[in-house]
């Protein structure tokens, strides 16, 4: 059988179709997941450019290679195929992704989509199949439309990329790049060293919820014991739905309002903060081992923390950071049926973390690196200085993977209430530690939370235990109105240095009769952020008790850009006359989502 002649203008056609393809998929879909969320990797912009522009050819002239061996007809409809895959892709991406939530690690009931993912499937393939059959139709015409089509939808994504780009800004873009290749990090130097004079201790226990605590502490009535000198205050706040501004708050003392972006916001109520510098003038060494990103970067930049050290975060496994880059980008470019299949957690790329100094990174997002380092390392105590640290873990944020005995398991062999007691533990066996070291006694310790159980649209609450210096006796409880805006004081009151109330009232200063205002301001993880910022629904609380019931709207949001509007007018949930409901240890907590962000 004679080979039709294939006419150079067919190649043409064939590699711009085959570069709109790889450009979509190696380039643009990376790099646009990577801009638009720049403040959730540690990993910098240099570092994945060589991955995509390689993806990008390697996979362009894999692409091509079948082109050059086939006949034309065959040709043809391998261009309307490849053309029809990136149009997909293209479309999946872009307007057909089915949202589920952020990569935070929540579990997701799939069966829920099924009937999506029947027709998402469906569409795909109908998108796939038209240019085959169009092809064999109108062959020369449907061609030239692939062409064109496929050069205009590459540069649009081209156009899209300098856009964001620009957006974000480079300084913001080289957040991980030094000309010198090295910068500071989080290290985990002094992790378990503390002092043999005086130390605060507070250990926040990522997403633990006050009501993991009111069922733990009745099947382990021990704990009465072992948390000898502590006070539990059962009628604490937090402030906001989630890590991201509530450790800024802890940090800065404020509440943010979205007036600016969230890093300048953070900047600017920082250079209010007495804290730090009064924990300094008094002996105290600070460590703090939290992400950079929740915090000021004036405070890494002005305290001398003593964890914050010279070094390079580098990748430690290019093949695996490979896959779990493209892994990301096929959880939102592929068709919702694979998503069970691929769904990642959020926390792969924490693990791949390698650091050119004999000082580890620390890594706040596993409990099982804070464990073992400490069953392997122990406590240490030093005489001289005094230590204030700030050891932010995992704790009882899902994916939810610790059993009782503080192994860490498959999501079926474990309960959110046995992962939450397996964290405890791990802050227990830090106290233990300190226990056998002699210094319990002559430390103040929190165990706090910066958020209660996050759910779309949940009002819930952090656990928070105090022991002042000292302190002894069972496992005490207070009912005051204390919140997460009362922990600076708190600090420095457990330092010693706030008898006089200067710095405002702390956990202890409060009266549980005491009428105070606390605010709470929600968010939802599933909107677009708009510079780290996201719209902010104001909720203010009883003094009463931290209940759900005493969360009251008023009627108060700021967007993510900072403007200040009326919240029900703009709410349908709240103009439909929808009432929440009042949870009960039976539905709790309750997901109310309060729609503006449909407006």
């Amino acid at each position: 059988m004679q080979r039709l002649k294939i006419e150079r203008k067919d190649y043409i056609v064939l590699v711009t179709v085959i570069v709109f393809l790889a450009f979509t998929i190696g380039i643009y879909a990376p790099l646009d997941m990577y801009l638009m969320n720049i403040d959730e990797f540690w990993f910098g912009f240099s570092d994945i450019m060589p991955i995509v522009l390689s993806v990008f050819l390697i996979g362009g002239i894999l692409l091509c290679i079948p082109g050059i061996f086939i006949k034309k007809r065959v040709l043809n409809n391998y261009i309307a195929f490849i053309f029809g895959c990136a149009l997909t892709v293209y479309i999946q991406g872009n307007f057909l992704n089915l949202d589920v939530g952020v990569l935070n690690g929540a579990s997701i009931d799939w069966s829920q989509y099924r009937d999506n993912f029947v027709r998402n499937l469906a569409l795909c393939i109908l998108f796939i199949i038209i240019p085959v059959v169009c092809v064999n139709l109108k062959i020369e015409l449907t061609k030239k439309v692939m062409a064109y089509a496929a050069a205009l939808m590459t540069m649009m994504q081209m156009v899209s990329l300098v856009v964001t780009f620009l957006t974000v800004g480079m300084p913001h873009i080289n957040k991980q790049d030094d000309d010198n290749n090295v910068q500071m990090y989080v290290s985990s130097k002094n992790l378990f060293n503390l002092s043999e004079d005086e130390n605060v201790v507070v250990l926040l226990c990522d997403m633990f919820d006050d009501r993991y605590f009111d069922k733990i502490l009745p099947a382990h009535p021990e704990l009465r014991e072992e948390l000898s000198g502590f006070t539990q205050f059962t009628n604490s706040t937090g402030n906001y739905s989630t890590t991201h501004y509530s450790v800024g708050t802890l940090m800065v003392g404020s509440y943010f309002h979205n007036d600016v972006p969230f890093a300048d916001q953070l900047n600017r109520a920082y250079s209010d903060v007495k804290m730090f510098q009064a924990l300094k003038e008094n002996g105290y060494r600070l460590d703090i081992y939290t992400k950079p990103d929740y915090t000021p970067s004036d405070m890494w930049q002005k305290e001398d923390i003593s964890n914050y050290i010279e070094g390079k975060e580098e990748i430690g496994n290019y093949p695996l950071f490979v896959k779990y880059l493209y892994q990301m980008v096929m959880c939102r470019y592929m068709p919702d049926i694979l998503k069970p299949y691929i769904w990642m957690d959020g926390t792969e790329f924490s693990t791949l973390k390698a650091i050119d100094n004999e000082c580890p990174s620390y890594d706040s997002e596993s409990n099982m690196f804070f464990y073992n380092a400490l069953k392997e390392n122990g406590i240490e105590t030093q005489a001289g200085e005094k230590a204030f640290k700030f050891i932010h873990f995992n704790g009882a944020h899902y994916p939810w993977r610790l059993n009782e005995n503080i192994e860490e398991v498959e999501e079926s062999e474990t309960s959110e209430l046995e992962n939450a007691w397996g964290a405890f533990q791990i802050a227990l066996e830090y106290i233990d530690g300190m226990k056998e070291k002699g210094v319990y006694d002559n430390s103040a310790i929190i165990i706090m939370a910066d958020h209660g159980l996050y759910g779309n649209g949940t009002l819930t609450n952090p656990v928070l235990l105090v022991k002042p210096r000292g302190a002894t006796g069972e496992l005490a409880f207070s009912e005051a109105p204390v919140s997460h805006h009362d922990f600076q004081p708190s600090i420095l009151y457990l330092a010693g240095l706030n008898d006089d109330q200067r710095y405002g009232k702390s956990f202890f200063d409060i009266g549980e009769n005491e009428e105070r205002q606390r605010l709470f301001y929600q968010y939802y993880l599933q909107e677009d952020g708009y510079q780290a910022n996201f719209r902010l629904i104001e909720y203010e609380i009883d003094p009463e008790s931290n209940k759900r019931e005493n969360f009251h709207l008023t009627d108060v949001e700021y967007l993510p850009t900072g403007e200040k509007i009326a919240h029900r007018e703009n709410c349908a949930y709240c103009q439909s006359g929808a009432v929440d409901p009042i949870e009960t240890e039976e539905n709790a907590p309750l997901y109310i989502v309060h729609d503006s962000l449909y407006y």
